[in-house]
């Protein structure tokens, strides 16, 4: 049952990091007419992209870490 519900939970996580990104790349037009260009150096600079950015790397570590540790937790440690 753990690891069917270890999977489940990846699953979530993983739509999570999609669904964040889907997101950020929305802040990321409105930061380009903010800015007034759809230049990689300009955007950077809008600093609610910036926290979109930021948020979304919270869930993509988030993730990253459910993935790399749930597994060994699940077995004990081992």
């Amino acid at each position: 049952m753990a690891t069917h519900n270890r999977r489940r939970a990846l699953q979530h996580l993983h739509r999570a990091e999609l669904a964040a990104a889907e997101w950020a790349d929305d802040i990321r037009q409105g930061a380009e007419a903010r800015v007034g260009s759809h230049e990689a150096d300009a955007v950077i600079t809008d600093a609610l992209y910036n926290e979109a950015l930021d948020l979304y790397r919270q869930i993509r570590m988030a993730a990253e870490a459910f993935a790399e540790h749930a597994a060994r937790i699940e077995r004990g440690g081992r």
